[in-house]
């Protein structure tokens, strides 16, 4: 049978050991969440910087190329940026 004890200083330093380790895992993992964030905001910078950026000569300011498929036919346009916002164009 249930004794008062059980229901009084037991229960309350059962509670007690509860509150204490939610509290340490709620640290535990708010710091391995800000590891791990910073781990990849680090690992965000190195991969832009290892990025060479390389343009090819026919591709002048104000341009972009595309590159255009159909079945096994490749063929590459290069175009002004202003055609960017040409509906005929987004509808591609």
């Amino acid at each position: 049978m249930c004794t008062q004890k059980y229901y009084g200083e037991e229960r309350a330093t059962t509670f007690l050991r509860l509150r204490l380790l939610m509290g340490k895992l709620q640290k535990r993992f708010s710091l391995l969440a800000a590891a791990k964030e910073a781990d990849f905001e680090k690992e965000e910078e190195e991969e832009e910087l290892e990025v060479p950026i390389i343009v090819p000569d026919d591709v002048k300011e104000g341009h972009f190329a595309v590159l255009a498929v159909k079945g096994t036919e490749k063929k590459r346009f290069v175009l002004k940026l202003k055609y960017l916002t040409s509906p005929e164009f987004l509808r591609l």
